[in-house]
């Protein structure tokens, strides 16, 4: 029997697997203060070093997601939770799910998202996004019409990113990419919605490859967000040239 078949227990259960992803990463340190408050090229440093891992968490957020014509999309966000003197960093997950044709299950992965982000708050929590991926096969926008590079939030999402209260996506970075991880876009979510909301606005930054690269492979992050490794391959210095730096510049 296939979730078509049973689409109410195949979302439970996706709901339930996403679940499960956020709670393998989280991990406490030490902080002396939130991360809206550091300085910003601290802030763009740690955000252009988990991208490779936020990636890959996407990824893995995609395989859960519930399509009846395939369109499967994932999303994943690393979320900063600052509580009394201490840092909870987590990776938190979303995939979409429309497992029919009927329009009584249709969820966005950003909804499903942005629902964990708010289930893991506390009051009194100060709490940033540091960065957000999302992966998926291309199509047009079916909002605003504009052909892009990769898979956009569409229009629903950008709307409830931009009045999205607690936290604020303002200074989120936006990562979206291509299911084959070698078309990837970057963005402000002011910059994403200007380039919806306007025909001639200002194409957004990007990086192509011509092959799948050797950093987008599981990696155990039991330690943490990031993982340092001692040698660096060929791979990895291309992504860094090309994403990682330019990212880390603002640019």
């Amino acid at each position: 029997m296939g979730y078509r078949d049973n689409p109410g227990n195949a979302v439970i259960a996706a709901y339930t697997q996403l679940e499960t992803l956020d709670r393998d990463h989280v991990r406490q340190t030490p902080a002396d203060a939130p991360f809206s408050l550091r300085h910003m090229f601290e802030r763009r440093g740690t955000i252009a070093n988990v991208l490779p891992y936020l990636l890959m968490e996407a990824q893995k957020s995609r395989e859960h997601a519930l399509s009846y014509r395939n369109f499967r999309v994932g999303a994943a966000a690393v979320v900063l939770y600052w509580r009394d003197g201490r840092e909870y960093q987590m990776y938190v997950h979303g995939a979409n799910m429309k497992p029919t044709t009927a329009d009584d299950i249709n969820v966005h992965a950003e909804h499903v998202l942005m629902r964990s982000i708010e289930r893991y708050l506390r009051p009194g929590d100060e709490v940033a996004v540091p960065a957000l991926a999302v992966i998926g096969d291309y199509q047009d926008d079916q909002q605003s019409g504009r052909s892009t590079r990769t898979l956009h939030p569409c229009g629903v999402c950008r709307d409830d990113f931009c009045s999205f209260d607690r936290p604020s996506f303002d200074d989120t970075l936006f990562v979206t990419a291509r299911a084959d991880l070698q078309t990837l876009e970057w963005f402000s979510l002011p910059e994403l919605t200007a380039f919806h909301h306007d025909e001639t606005g200002d194409e957004l930054s990007y990086a192509q490859f011509d092959h799948p690269l050797d950093i987008f492979q599981p990696l155990d992050t039991t330690e943490g967000i990031v993982r340092v490794d001692d040698e660096i391959s060929p791979d990895e210095r291309l992504f860094d040239e090309r994403v990682k730096f330019p990212i880390a510049r603002g640019q």
